[in-house]
């Protein structure tokens, strides 16, 4: 199978993550919710409309 060459060009380019970085970027989106928005917080980048 043939891999997609983005991603070889990613895993060519860049460092794999180490499993210290793992942990606080897991740490960060699970625990800290840094995957979410605040109330409110959504609106400033949304435009007025949307449709």
């Amino acid at each position: 199978m043939r891999k997609n060459s983005g991603t070889t060009e990613v895993n060519n380019n860049y460092p794999a993550t180490d499993s210290k970085s793992y942990r606080a970027a897991q740490k960060a989106l699970k625990k800290d919710e840094e995957q979410t928005f605040k109330e409110g917080e959504i609106d400033s980048i949304l435009p007025n409309r949307i449709g």
